[in-house]
């Protein structure tokens, strides 16, 4: 399982730096969509990407600054929720718990695109219609109080009144 750096850290890192998003994207190879996704926590990279990102012309980060960095990561306190993903001509509405919506974007996201989605009605669609033709957005979301704490409960039941809120969704 890959580790993710937040939004903040991210954010800390240009700053740092004092570059665009372009010239950041640049240094582990990605596109300024993804650095402008990383820092409105809409996708996280893995923590692999933070050695890439933190070398340029300032030099490697100092301990302060690299401290700083991980303190944001360990600190941060992500959203769960579901996440709804719904066919845009006919409404067919999936929803899906996930502990982190950032990254059950992402993951949902690539075992579409990679064909191995578990749900098969989904998969058949995204196969059919893509990327182009979904909505993907959070249906509902809570923030941890205790991000150790257990949150399965509270989940479920988000679930269901998500399920409750929309007729005819399914569960992937």
């Amino acid at each position: 399982m890959d580790t993710y750096i937040t939004s903040d850290a991210i954010q800390a890192l240009h700053e740092w730096r004092s570059l665009t998003q372009r010239a950041l994207a640049e240094r582990p190879g990605v596109t300024d969509k993804a650095v402008s996704k990383w820092e409105t926590s809409r996708g996280l990279p893995g923590v692999s990407l933070v050695e890439p990102l933190e070398r340029g012309p300032r030099g490697p980060m100092n301990e302060g600054e690299r401290k700083r960095v991980i303190r944001a990561w360990k600190l941060h306190n992500p959203a769960f929720g579901v996440l709804g993903l719904r066919r845009r001509e006919t409404g067919e509405t999936f929803l899906v718990a996930t502990n982190e919506t950032a990254r059950g974007f992402n993951r949902h996201t690539f075992q579409l695109a990679a064909g191995g989605h578990p749900c098969q009605r989904l998969q058949e669609l995204w196969d059919v219609y893509g990327a182009d033709g979904f909505d993907l957005a959070e249906a509902a979301t809570l923030t941890y109080d205790d991000p150790a704490k257990d949150q399965s409960d509270a989940l479920e039941k988000l679930l269901e009144t998500c399920l409750e809120a929309t007729p005819g969704a399914q569960l992937p």
